[in-house]
């Protein structure tokens, strides 16, 4: 039997004091099996395991009078506000069924769908953790497990503000580009929109909880909070509102020098920071971002601290031995996607070892398919985007540059000249993909190539699939992706000028010795 409470609408801190009380008064058997319904003022909340300054516009929110703060949850940051319903689940295991929490986001998700579809709304679960209605999302969805005591929370979406939506977060394109949206508009929809309408809630609520009841054979009895969720809330609501517990998993990027490694598997895109001391190949510390699920949530934290002041050869067992020991439940992660970001990290620093550049040059590069110091010397071709080029440019969607010094191109192709590796300007998605297949065919065994990161985490399987080794640089300005362009970009009919940063290819070259066609250069 499910209690169910409704907390209305209130500000962030209680809903996430709530959240924790439920789970911690749940665990000590203080209160019985919750369904809960809530809603928040405006305000935007990052995953438990994600960084402030990464994932939100901290100016516009400011502008706005928009609430930040941090989940307990994992999952990617969210606006929230008065337009969507909340719901939530805190349960004993052994009240339902289920094999893993895989098996229960799909349950819950399930159930959901089926009290949707009593409103005529055709929900459907969508893995990993969103519910759709044809393709759109309407509902998100997360969980996390903590000693025989499951949460599991929703949002359902009555009516949405895009601009908000868009405007409050730096929106994760790595996200939009795997459900092959192209906007905001375009991927997510409402009660609203599909019915023309918003019924009332207590119509929602109950369509909701009947879902629930045929589903997964639930039954329900209406309550108020108890005295020990009072109790809790009381003496920990100004904890979730202070910039400790906000940002309590962050740091400023901007503001500290360390090597970032973006990788991206089925669970979600991890974005890993760390900070090597590589006179003694020691890795000080590392942190895990991202928008993956992970229980219990102190895994990552866990993790993180197992990891501090070890050899950097080292880090792979220490991870090994830590996933053997604790057994930690992702979503879709394995340990070997974290050996793989700590190969990474071990080339980046490798490479900064042998090389001139410095640590902010690179956080820009990108190792695909094994590529590491060593093979940099031997790159054979460099790619180039087109929209480097100006828009003007005659020679703009052709593989051509003369070096007329009116845009970085040029730059590129002096580089090239001047270490005898061949320049190919890429004009379109399908023109990289035939030039991969070209360079397999000739045997090229490395290259390096410009792109912003986004574009190569929306289409790293091509990169991957060639087979090549490569040394990818970030461009410092993708604003295709910006403006929401990348359709255009894609199809060679972007009209911006990106910037390559290029002068970063001769300290690379010129800070140590580099054998080019088994010359001394």
């Amino acid at each position: 039997m499910f209690r169910v409470i409704d907390t209305g609408l209130k500000d962030f801190s209680y809903n996430i004091c709530m959240d924790k009380a439920l789970i911690e008064l749940r665990k000590d058997g203080l209160i019985e099996d919750t369904f809960r319904f809530l809603r928040f003022e405006p305000c935007v909340l990052t995953g438990y395991h994600q960084s402030i300054y990464s994932e939100i516009r901290l100016d516009y929110c400011k502008e706005k009078n928009i609430a930040v703060g941090r989940r307990i949850t994992g999952g990617g940051a969210i606006y929230f506000d008065e337009a969507q319903l909340g719901w939530e689940l805190v349960f004993s295991a052994k009240s339902i069924k289920i094999k893993n929490l895989d098996d229960l986001t799909e349950n819950i998700c399930a159930a959901f769908s089926k009290g949707m579809k009593k409103l005529g709304i055709n929900a459907e679960f969508r893995p990993r953790n969103d519910i759709e209605v044809e393709g759109r999302k309407i509902s998100g969805t997360g969980g996390t497990y903590e000693s025989s005591v499951y949460f599991f929370q929703g949002t359902l979406l009555l009516d949405f503000n895009p601009e908000n939506m868009v405007k409050s977060l730096k929106i994760p394109i790595e996200k939009l580009t795997a459900k092959n949206f192209d906007s905001i508009l375009s991927r997510v929809t409402s009660v609203k929109n599909i019915l023309g309408y918003i019924p009332d809630l207590e119509s929602i609520k109950s369509a909701v909880l009947d879902g629930f009841k045929e589903h997964l054979n639930l039954d329900f009895y209406e309550s108020e909070i108890s005295k020990e969720e009072k109790n809790f809330l009381n003496e920990n609501i100004s904890f979730y509102s202070s910039e400790k517990w906000i940002y309590s998993k962050d740091f400023n990027p901007a503001e500290t020098k360390i090597i970032s490694e973006i990788y991206k598997c089925a669970g979600g895109v991890f974005k890993t920071f760390a900070k090597v001391d590589e006179k003694r190949n020691l890795l000080k510390y590392i942190y895990f971002t991202g928008d993956f699920f992970v229980s219990p949530a102190r895994t990552i934290n866990d993790l993180e601290s197992c990891l501090k002041d070890v050899q950097l050869n080292e880090a792979v067992f220490k991870i090994d031995d830590y996933f053997e020991k604790f057994k930690p439940e992702f979503h879709n992660v394995k340990k070997e996607d974290f050996f793989n970001i700590i190969v990474q990290i071990i080339n980046k620093v490798q490479f900064l070892k042998n090389s001139g550049v410095k640590e902010e040059d690179l956080s820009r590069f990108t190792f695909v398919n094994g590529m590491n110091a060593e093979d940099i010397a031997s790159a054979e071709y460099i790619l180039l985007p087109y929209c480097a080029k100006k828009p003007d440019c005659e020679f703009r969607n052709k593989d051509k540059c003369i070096a007329c010094g009116e845009c970085e191109t040029g730059i590129a192709y002096k580089f090239a000249e001047k270490y005898g590796i061949i320049p190919k300007t890429v004009i379109s998605y399908e023109n990289l993909v035939e030039t991969l297949k070209e360079l397999k065919i000739k045997g090229i065994q490395s290259y390096i190539g410009f792109c912003c990161k986004e574009f190569y985490v929306k289409r790293n399987e091509a990169f991957k699939k060639s087979g090549i080794k490569a040394l990818l640089i970030d461009i410092s300005s993708p604003l295709c992706y910006k403006y929401k362009k990348e359709s255009d970009a894609y199809e060679g009919r972007f009209n911006g000028e990106t910037k390559l940063g290029a002068r970063v290819l001769f300290k690379i070259f010129d800070g140590r010795q580099v054998t080019v066609n088994n010359k001394i250069k």
